[in-house]
């Protein structure tokens, strides 16, 4: 700081994430091209060659530290259709009923870091219901920040009380909280039983979402391919579910896809943190179709 002007110098410098693809032409040439460059979502060059690999160039590169990620496979859902944990849901979907969906969770179901409401995956569900031809009307009751604990009268928190879930008269309460995973796990059996037994007495099914990948530091890895998840919380709601008989979108399942698709995971945080930008909504919302049984797929070499 200058001590006669009262101005100060300051000293910093920024980089960028950068995703190159390498491609195989049509006379079996591999050719690398150079990704958009971008601060938290960089996206690879839409080319119509093969993608045969990516170059993950991580902040501050010097080339020596980039990431080569072999392409294996084409992005798909994983999810397997599950209707008959939801046969209420399926039924009315098959009759042509009014199917009154709540999407319940934290910031994430709020729509964090979407380009738009249309773009959240809570929208994009509903979306992809009516598309299909159904009377669907998804709901939102979420708070950013917030966990099922804070939901479920453990919280002096005003918006984050369960009669605003019981208030919509859902016929399908699906759920999301990433922030659960910061819970202690000793917590998490009685929370989901609550939350399972509180969906029964309102004449609501359920359908909980395994969370999506966050920052390397807060999943505790520290590179770009992540091809399984270890995270307590995910293996708890497997395993939950399984036992519970409980339907699961395993959109973590889908994150770790990525690796075969040579995407890395990072490159879906619009805030380089947890909110995923409208490509992870857009995941987060065709497992939750495949798992009531409506699966879009993407078209080959889609990223959108």
């Amino acid at each position: 700081m200058d001590a006669a002007t009262g101005g100060c110098e300051v000293d910093y410098a920024y980089s960028l994430l950068r995703i190159d693809s390498v491609v195989e032409s049509a006379t079996g040439g591999l050719t690398i091209v150079e990704g958009q460059s971008h601060l938290t979502t960089p996206r690879r060059y839409p080319g119509g060659a093969r993608l045969v690999a990516t170059v993950f160039v991580p902040y501050f590169g010097d080339g020596r530290d980039a990431q080569v990620l072999l392409r294996r496979d084409a992005p798909r859902t994983v999810t397997v259709p599950q209707q008959h944990l939801l046969a209420s849901t399926s039924a009315r979907l098959r009759a042509g009923e009014e199917v009154r969906i709540v999407c319940w969770g934290d910031s994430v179901t709020a729509g964090g870091d979407a380009t738009s409401d249309r773009a959240s995956f809570p929208a994009l569900v509903e979306h992809g219901l009516r598309t299909s031809g159904a009377d669907a009307r998804v709901t939102t009751v979420a708070v950013g920040g917030s966990n099922s604990a804070q939901w479920l009268g453990r919280s002096e928190e005003a918006r984050c009380h369960w009669s605003r879930v019981a208030e919509a008269r859902p016929h399908l309460v699906i759920v999301e909280f990433v922030n659960d995973a910061e819970l202690d796990p000793k917590t998490w059996p009685g929370l989901y039983l609550d939350l399972k037994s509180r969906t029964k007495a309102i004449g609501a099914e359920l359908l909980i979402t395994t969370p999506h990948f966050t920052m390397a530091s807060m999943m505790r890895f520290g590179h770009a391919v992540v091809d399984t998840d270890e995270r307590p919380y995910t293996r708890f709601l497997r395993d939950f579910c399984h036992s519970e008989q409980i339907a699961l979108a395993d959109v973590s399942r889908r994150y770790e896809h990525l690796a075969l698709e040579a995407v890395p995971y990072q490159t879906l945080l619009n805030n380089g943190i947890n909110h995923p930008d409208d490509r992870g909504h857009a995941l987060a919302a065709e497992e939750i179709l495949a798992c009531m049984g409506r699966n879009t797929p993407r078209p080959e070499g889609d990223e959108s």
